[in-house]
């Protein structure tokens, strides 16, 4: 078994300069009208919209928003303004509704919805066809902060050329800290139907793998911040590092990103996927940077999170030394970083494959080797019959409840590792899968079932 890893292209909207109108809620209302105006310039349409004053009828394709006057930030059931776009087809055609309807200032929320909206009035909001808007990350609404001061910015819209990834990165003229950021993004290796927690955080991820984040940045750090799903540095997509001399080790080590379902009606988080060409950074000091240093500027900076980049675009604060190593992108595990293409190998499991166990304490063990260049990561996970979730039992450093127990050991041989698994009072029921992800130093991935009941 392997798992997507798409390649892409991006283009880039760069340095979108919004100055300070005065005000907060005048700031806000400029800086809401210029990102959504670009994001229609990278690829979402307008289905139809609000200016507070007149209301649309699904489908019309008007773009109220024409001027800063027409977004009016209101509480709810007051007259205020929103605005929905469709996605392209690589995101299923969903369309986000922008809803002004939160308070007077700076409040929105951003709501997915399958099937798309109806309705709506300038002090109602559309309502989703399907009902969809219930569940995650399916449709979710997630709300947010805009500015909470009136200051100038600028912001960058990084997207896929194929529609499958819209990013908004938003940094301040004082600083060039973050912002904000909104991430409309296709979801990759997501799990089987059957594999998706019952009544739990998911919905119908499989069916339609769309994810919604929004973040608002203060002073460095997040003020808040809403995740469809949440989001975790880690997962089996550690993806590279980069040189950086302002670090004493001489390194900042990248993580991809990975979605993970929220804790509902299962014991530890639910594998969800990834998002590809996506990275966090060990830390969040490093805002408006481009790597590697010189012109060549593949990558930006922002804050915590790093993404493709213009290649000419130079940002406020420099660049970093150094480089990013990729995952290979051709959808089969190889054709990482270096020159190896053959992917780590997963052998010598007891019990076999499709063997059922012999009592509620017996391990299970294997192998999971690579002779050159040795392994980077391994990343384990289980579901049960009887459970609605799936279980993070390896996250690539150590064991996670309940399989931290002392019988779960991962031994150090020539090649790899040698694991041992028996959770904390054994294993809680029948087995229905054990998925290993394995990824070695250049980037090759094999996933592997060892025990499948």
């Amino acid at each position: 078994m392997t798992l997507e890893n798409p390649e892409r292209t991006y283009s880039v909207i760069p340095r979108v300069a919004v100055a300070a109108q005065g005000s907060t809620a005048a700031t806000n209302r400029r800086l809401l009208r210029t990102i959504v105006d670009n994001l229609i310039t990278a690829g979402l349409t307008v289905r139809y919209s609000c200016d507070g004053s007149v209301a649309g009828t699904a489908g019309d394709g008007t773009n109220r928003w024409d001027d800063d006057a027409a977004i009016v930030f209101a509480v709810p059931a007051s007259a205020h303004s929103w605005m929905v776009l469709r996605l392209p087809e690589q995101l299923e055609n969903a369309e986000v509704l922008i809803d002004c309807g939160t308070n007077t200032t700076n409040g929105i929320s951003m709501t997915l919805a399958a099937g798309g909206w109806t309705g709506g009035s300038t002090t109602s909001s559309p309502a989703a066809l399907d009902g969809s808007d219930v569940t995650v990350p399916m449709s979710q609404s997630v709300s947010m902060a805009l500015l909470v001061s009136n200051i100038s910015t600028h912001f960058s819209v990084i997207y896929a050329t194929d529609g499958s990834s819209f990013r908004v990165m938003v940094t301040s003229d004082v600083d060039e800290s973050m912002a904000a950021h909104v991430l409309l993004e296709r979801i990759y290796g997501a799990p089987a139907a059957s594999e998706i927690p019952i009544g739990g955080s998911l919905g119908n991820i499989d069916a339609y793998p769309t994810f919604l984040e929004m973040g608002m940045y203060v002073g460095g750090g997040v003020e808040s911040t809403s995740f469809a799903s949440v989001a975790t540095a880690g997962g089996p997509f550690l993806d590279g590092s980069y040189d950086n001399a302002l670090d004493p080790d001489g390194a900042l080590t990248l993580f991809g990103y990975g979605v993970i379902g929220q804790n509902v009606g299962v014991i530890g988080p639910a594998w969800a996927g990834y998002i590809p060409d996506f990275f966090w950074a060990a830390d969040d000091t490093h805002a408006a940077k481009t790597i590697p240093s010189g012109t060549a500027r593949e990558w930006a900076v922002w804050g915590p999170m790093v993404t493709p980049w213009d290649g000419t675009t130079a940002l406020a604060n420099g660049s970093i030394n150094g480089a990013i190593a990729i995952l290979g992108a051709d959808g089969e595990g190889g054709g990482g970083g270096g020159g190896d293409v053959t992917p780590p190998t997963i052998s010598n499991i007891t019990p076999a494959p499709s063997s059922t166990l012999a009592t509620r304490r017996t391990p299970i063990s294997f192998d999971v080797a690579d002779a050159a260049p040795g392994l980077r990561m391994v990343l384990i996970t289980l579901r049960y019959v009887s459970s609605p979730g799936t279980f993070v039992v390896h996250d690539g450093t150590s064991f996670l409840y309940p399989f931290d127990s002392s019988d779960s050991v991962r031994e150090e041989t020539l090649t790899g590792y040698h694991f041992t698994i028996l959770p904390r009072r054994g294993w809680a029921g029948d087995i229905d899968q054990m998925f290993v992800y394995a990824i070695d130093q250049d980037g090759n991935l094999e996933g592997s079932l060892p025990v499948e009941v």
